[in-house]
């Protein structure tokens, strides 16, 4: 899987991580997909109402569809969903990878993003399986 995103919305999702501290920070990446490719068009943040959102995330429901909904009047559609591990890397945890219910979406990950270089990468995680996606940063 191959990932692109715009750098100014990578720096949305790094912030929204950062304000969210010390819990975890959720979201919907909306935009399409081209030749196999998710690009990224649109950052939407959705409030995280797990139980512990310090070790763990839980978007809010109702916030998820609302946004699914405000990506289809656009025309575009979730190509992935984005959280942080505070005080972790940005590898996906067993909880990550069990709860991942998305086949076809990627996972983008900010580790740690209190460091002055947070670590982000991308995931595709299908079937209790996750493998490394390329992440693609552009300027446009």
């Amino acid at each position: 899987m191959e990932v692109h995103v715009r750098a100014s919305d990578l720096e949305r999702i790094v912030a929204h991580a950062r304000r969210a501290l010390p819990d975890e920070a959720c979201g919907v990446l909306g935009g399409v997909f081209e030749k196999g490719v998710a690009v990224v068009r649109r950052i939407l943040p959705v409030r995280n109402t797990a139980a512990n959102p310090r070790q763990r995330f839980d978007m809010d429901a109702l916030e998820m569809v609302r946004a699914i909904f405000r990506l289809r009047q656009t025309g575009l559609e979730v190509v992935g969903l984005y959280h942080s591990h505070p005080d972790a890397s940005a590898e996906p945890s067993a909880t990550d990878i069990a709860q991942a219910t998305w086949d076809d979406v990627a996972h983008v990950i900010v580790g740690q993003p209190a460091a002055a270089t947070p670590d982000v990468r991308a995931w595709a995680i299908r079937k209790g399986q996750a493998r490394p996606a390329l992440l693609i940063v552009t300027v446009q």
